[in-house]
């Protein structure tokens, strides 16, 4: 926790330069045997429910 390496179990990564939209820094999050608190989610476009089904909120078209 003292030097911000991701913990085991997790991965993260850069999806690099985006032809007209290098002012944007986007990433990608894997977990591999890792529980995280639905609390503790970012639910803005996508929402996981107590029973393991996603719920997608907006217009997919706008959220990609």
């Amino acid at each position: 926790m003292n030097d911000h390496k991701p913990l085991p179990g997790v991965k993260v990564g850069d999806l690099g330069a985006k032809l007209g939209y290098n002012f944007v820094d986007n990433g990608w999050l894997s977990f591999d045997h890792v529980r995280i608190p639905r609390s503790d989610m970012l639910s803005r476009f996508v929402k996981v429910k107590k029973d393991g089904s996603v719920e997608a909120r907006g217009d997919p078209r706008v959220t990609y």
